[in-house]
This record gives C-alpha cells, structure tokens and sequence, in this order.
C-alpha cells in the first residue's frame, strides 16, 4: 500500500509564495544571510575584547583600591 499525500489539489498562489518564502528565509541560504548580518565584525572584536578585558578587569579593582589608600584623584 503506497502513502497517498493528505491533499491532492493543486497549490493556490498564496501558499506557492509562502513556500517561496519559507525557503528564501529559513533554508540554507537564508540562514547564511541572516548570520551573515548579525555576526559580522563581531567576529574581529571578539579577539580585541578578549586582549583587552584584563586591562579593563585591573582598572575596576585598582580604582576603589586606590581611592582607599588615600589616591582618591588617581582612584
């Protein structure tokens, strides 16, 4: 017994652009575009924040630590 597909009329225009559309979106294609916008430089400033965020760790800790020694305008 072969598989019969559950509706055999023939595709309205509407749901032949909804199919158009779902695969220009959500297939390989469209995924690669929309990763392709969202990542973008984020992929060079990832090194960068990572080089710069002992630098930026130091400067959070150093500045109460300097404030509480005395150094309040170096704080």
């Amino acid at each position: 017994m072969a598989l019969q597909p559950a509706d055999t009329r023939p595709m309205t225009r509407r749901e032949t652009e909804v199919r158009r559309f779902v695969r220009a979106r959500y297939g390989l294609r469209g995924t690669l575009a929309l990763h392709r916008h969202a990542v973008g430089l984020d992929l060079l400033r990832a090194p960068v924040n990572v080089m710069l965020s002992p630098l930026f760790l130091l400067t959070r800790l150093g500045g109460p630590l300097l404030r509480r020694i005395g150094l309040v305008r170096a704080g």
